[in-house]
């Protein structure tokens, strides 16, 4: 695919590379493509332009419109609520597969999550074993109470109902 002047993508950007004469931009889009062979990171060459290790660091991993012109780059950042225009000799920009490094970073950001989402899983688990616990616990002062006389009886069997309800639902989902 040609090269691409006078464009705007939006999407996260996911790495500043710099170069010994500029820089280099890869921007993903919002849906990580699966096909290898999809030419969807938008790629951005600056010859002449520098960007400081701060401005790179706030920058990558953010969600950002970038708008590219033969002479220089604008990042809005969405969230950040802030635009960085880097000026530079000449710019080009195309449409490229994912690269090596972009496949690792997918894999270590699924490997991030996979953990936080396991984690988030297993409090879940502790959680409802303490509360299926609690309806345990809740059920049997029941029914002990609806033993005493016939009046307590009539007043529990209603608290035994919900219960009753609440145990169900709790083991309905367990797996």
């Amino acid at each position: 695919m040609g090269d691409i002047v006078f464009s705007k993508f939006n999407g996260l950007l996911g790495r500043v590379i710099p170069k010994e004469t500029g820089l280099l931009l890869r921007v993903y889009p919002f849906a990580f493509n699966n096909d290898a062979s999809a030419s969807c990171v938008f790629q951005v060459e600056a010859e002449g332009a520098n960007l400081s290790e701060e401005q790179m660091s706030l920058l990558v991993g953010a969600e950002v419109d970038v708008t590219v012109s033969s002479n220089s780059i604008l990042i809005d950042g969405l969230y950040l609520q802030r635009e960085t225009v880097i000026p530079a000799d000449d710019v080009t920009a195309r449409l490229v597969t994912y690269d090596v490094p972009d496949f690792v970073d997918r894999v270590s950001v699924l490997e991030d999550t996979w953990k936080h989402t396991n984690t988030e899983r297993f409090k879940a688990r502790q959680k409802l074993s303490k509360i299926s616990a609690l309806v345990e616990e809740l059920t049997r002062r029941a029914i002990i109470k609806s033993n005493a006389s016939e009046a307590q009886k009539a007043k529990q069997a209603t608290a035994l109902r919900i219960l009753e309800r609440m145990r169900a639902e709790l083991e309905s989902d367990k797996n």
